[in-house]
């Protein structure tokens, strides 16, 4: 293992003792969408594309949050369990289920839970940083190892911000900023443009639109927003990849 790996590991051991990002702005997205649902007059039904967490009810995902927020993390991982099995594109769900397994000190679960995370969003360096975290405490170390090499290499981290499906459609919006990237030989990485393509999904996990998007080369710290639309019923999730 490198001595830049080595290095990470040892921050992400720092961060396994620390919960990830509070659940409150999912629990108002679901709240947004309960508003939303009664202006475009559809139901948070699967295929009905209009609720920001997958199709998700939004009463069960406000269960596990509370749960979630109130350390019951046991409670909580059963719950948003219950939303993954019948949404398994549920990106908030995912979420809300990798942080409930960092409370429970799950390291087999966590890193389950970040890697289909880490499917979805593969230059979230979080995710990514988290997936490690899980390995990590799962003992899987030559993965972790791979998994810290690959967060030392990303020369960008994208950050979804909103999803906002419709009847009709969805939108994503987000942020791409520039990363200090290295090799695992310590040598820096020089940014250069990327094109991410986004998925737009059904319940079932079917492509009903996609869009590319073009990141330019971005300096340390350099942000760049970024944004995919796509037209079609039922897109209730999304993910994206490199091209």
């Amino acid at each position: 293992m490198s001595r830049f790996a080595s290095r990470l590991l040892c921050l992400i051991a720092l961060l396994a003792t620390m919960t990830y990002a509070p659940l409150a702005q999912t629990r108002a997205q679901n709240d947004k969408a309960a508003a939303l649902e009664k202006e475009v007059g559809v139901a948070a039904a699967p295929g009905a594309g209009a609720a920001p967490a997958a199709a998700a009810s939004v009463g069960a995902m406000n269960a596990a949050i509370a749960l979630y927020n109130e350390k019951k993390y046991d409670q909580a991982a059963a719950a948003f369990e219950q939303i993954v099995a019948k949404e398994p594109y549920n990106r908030d769900a995912l979420y809300g289920l990798a942080n409930s397994y960092i409370g429970l000190k799950n390291g087999p679960k966590l890193a389950e839970a970040a890697g289909r995370l880490a499917e979805i969003e593969p230059y979230n360096d979080e995710i990514v940083r988290m997936l490690a975290n899980g390995q990590r405490m799962a003992k899987k170390e030559a993965q972790a190892n791979k998994t810290a090499t690959r967060v030392l290499s990303m020369p960008v981290s994208v950050t979804v911000s909103q999803f906002a499906p419709t009847a009709e459609g969805a939108t994503i919006t987000g942020t791409a900023t520039g990363r200090e990237a290295q090799t695992a030989q310590g040598k820096p990485v020089t940014p250069a443009p990327m094109t991410l393509i986004f998925e737009f999904l059904d319940a079932k996990g079917t492509v009903v639109a996609n869009q590319e998007v073009q990141i330019p080369a971005l300096k340390v710290g350099a942000s760049q927003p970024i944004q995919a639309s796509a037209k079609g019923a039922g897109i209730v999730a999304w993910r994206y990849k490199k091209v």
